[in-house]
């Protein structure tokens, strides 16, 4: 892109089209920039927002009937204690389930009574398995 622009501008001076190109390209890089350094450091974004990551307890829900919706799973918990989201994890290739989920609950009491309440129940003939999620670690920074 920058070589397209260096070359209409290459012929008598900068012009003022030209300029602006060069100011807009100057300014997208450094808003791209500006945007992936920020997210890395927690800048960005409200304050007061809330979102599912710095808000609750994150639960793992493994072993479960592939069948099983997210609806299903949110009310499974809901008798523990409010649940932010709840979700089945996909394939994303077939659609069908993968067997697991996770479970976002509002406070860490409401988690440990999700825990304790449902570890090694019996869900559509299967045995579920319900532990704090972990998180992944990364490889690479980003």
């Amino acid at each position: 892109m920058s070589g397209i622009v260096a070359a209409s501008c290459y012929s008598g001076g900068i012009s003022g089209m030209c300029m602006y190109a060069l100011i807009g390209l100057c300014l997208f890089i450094a808003g791209f920039l500006f945007g992936r350094i920020s997210r890395r450091r927690g800048f960005g974004g409200s304050d007061n927002q809330a979102t599912e990551s710095d808000v609750g307890c994150e639960l793992y829900v493994g072993n479960l009937p592939y069948e099983t919706t997210d609806e299903e799973l949110n009310k499974l918990f809901a008798e523990y204690g409010k649940v932010i989201s709840a979700r089945v994890i996909m394939n994303r290739s077939s659609g069908t389930s993968k067997g697991y989920g996770f479970v976002t609950m509002v406070d860490e009491s409401a988690a440990h009574d999700a825990i304790e309440g449902l570890r090694s129940r019996e869900v559509k003939g299967r045995r579920i398995a319900v532990n704090e999620a972990r998180t992944r670690p990364r490889d690479r920074q980003e």
